[in-house]
């Protein structure tokens, strides 16, 4: 039903726009649209989780007015799932601005390759399709948290779609260690 409703809206938008600069414009309000209905009729106020492959991770994190949280896993197995319950129940409590996608690492080499990930697990928080804060092994929970609580408080503030250095602090400021 789903499908049929985003391929009607999809095929009526693209009749009734010439332009392609529009017709992209309307492709991803409708897409906002359908998305923000999709949550309140059928997911409620909770994160969404999908499992991402390496063909499907580009179109994912672009998702448009969400917050994509790339969380790389080394297999989502029971054994992989115990060593992250606690980051996975914090996640999973997030609200529905928040789409959470799992990468089982053991089957995307070639994604973790191109994303220069050497060890898992490892997080890429994504806005609009734009890189905005990486964390490596090890993961401390709460960090993790807080960076994405942080970003949706400031959601409309224009710092958070520039790529933010390693370390989360700005470009000239270094901490004596």
């Amino acid at each position: 039903m789903k499908k049929i409703i985003y391929l009607v809206l999809i095929a009526f938008a693209v009749a009734l726009v010439s332009s392609e600069d529009i017709r992209k414009k309307t492709l991803r309000s409708v897409t906002v649209v359908i998305n923000g209905l999709d949550r309140l009729i059928f997911r409620g106020n909770h994160v969404e989780t999908r499992i991402v492959d390496e063909d499907s991770y580009d179109d994912v994190v672009q998702e448009p007015g969400r917050l994509v949280v790339a969380y790389f896993v080394k297999d989502l197995t029971s054994v992989g799932k115990s060593q992250s319950v606690g980051l996975d129940q914090k996640l999973s409590e997030l609200p529905a601005k928040v789409l959470l996608a799992k990468v089982q690492g053991n089957e995307n080499r070639a994604l973790l390759d191109r994303l220069k990930i050497r060890n898992l697990p490892a997080i890429r928080i994504y806005r609009e399709g734009q890189l905005t804060r990486s964390f490596d092994a090890p993961i401390v929970d709460e960090q993790v948290i807080e960076a994405i609580e942080f970003m949706l408080r400031n959601w409309r503030s224009s710092t958070l779609s520039r790529p933010q250095p390693m370390n989360g602090l700005p470009e000239g400021i270094h901490v004596e260690k």
